[in-house]
């Protein structure tokens, strides 16, 4: 028997050593997906989806921010899950987040869980929009005829957009059962593009409405955050190969009009969180 330590290659009926001996097997590491969330609700959401996987783990970082962690998905293809709320809405909050969390947990995807106003008549309060684009409504010129918007289209990476046809694929429709109501409602699953800006939009009839769907049609809601977060992402992607793309996950809290309220936050945010739950085995 060889000693501890000591590996002997296996050799031939001369006595050579092969050329190609069997190399040891490593564990692998499992894929790292580190979860920005905005609003308390939709932190919560993604605690409590944690708190039911394994090795889940709350500390704090020396920096302040509140950190879970689990590893979520069989034994034998876990992924690591990270969540940690920005320190504010809005987009450079998002940015920064983003940033911060590269630096710290090197991850192979990065996600945003939170909530958004729906934009389509197809998507309904309660359903969930996972983004294939995110469209920066913001940058303008200002003439004397008024604002003349210019977008800034941030694609989903393929990595993450092939995954993301994957899970559709897989479903016969992109319907989810409602797990956190005994009624057993239903909510969709939409894919499609994401408009973001700095303006909270209530105005069924707002210009910004308008001119998303004047850049793709198929644009399905709105939020205050994911524009900032997938620039962020493309500013740091080539500096940090570990990176290999995002996902903008949206539970739709209202539909972007003078009834906007907070009523709908909590089953927008939950079912928003069951939607990353079920895309994590794809990664």
């Amino acid at each position: 028997m060889s000693p501890v330590g000591i590996v002997r290659h296996p050799t031939s009926k001369k006595g050579r050593t092969m050329s190609n001996p069997r190399k040891p097997r490593v564990a692998k590491k499992p894929p790292t997906v580190v979860v920005s969330t905005v609003l308390p609700v939709a932190a919560c959401a993604m605690s409590a989806m944690l708190r039911n996987e394994r090795r889940y783990d709350a500390y704090r970082l020396d920096s302040g921010e509140r950190v879970e962690e689990a590893l979520v998905g069989p034994e034998s293809a876990p992924v690591r899950v990270v969540t940690m709320r920005t320190a504010d809405r809005g987009q450079l909050a998002a940015a920064l987040a983003l940033a911060h969390v590269c630096g710290l947990f090197e991850p192979r995807f990065v996600a945003m869980v939170d909530v958004a106003g729906s934009i389509d008549r197809r998507v309904d309060v309660g359903d969930v929009v996972i983004a294939d684009s995110v469209i920066h409504y913001e940058p303008r010129r200002v003439t004397a005829d008024g604002p003349c918007r210019r977008a800034v289209v941030h694609a989903v990476t393929p990595t993450a957009g092939r995954i993301v046809q994957d899970l559709l694929s897989s479903m016969w429709e992109a319907v989810f059962a409602d797990r956190d109501h005994a009624g057993g409602s239903m909510f969709r699953l939409h894919h499609g593009g994401i408009g973001s800006g700095d303006a909270v939009v209530t105005d069924a009839e707002s210009e910004i409405r308008a001119f998303l769907r004047s850049v793709n049609e198929k644009t399905l809601a709105v939020d205050t955050e994911s524009a900032g977060f997938t620039h962020a992402y493309q500013e740091y992607a080539e500096r940090m190969p570990f990176l290999k793309g995002w996902f903008v996950i949206r539970g739709i809290s209202d539909r972007a009009d003078r009834d906007k309220d907070h009523d709908r936050h909590r089953i927008a945010a939950v079912h928003a969180a069951d939607v990353l739950r079920t895309l994590l085995p794809f990664l």
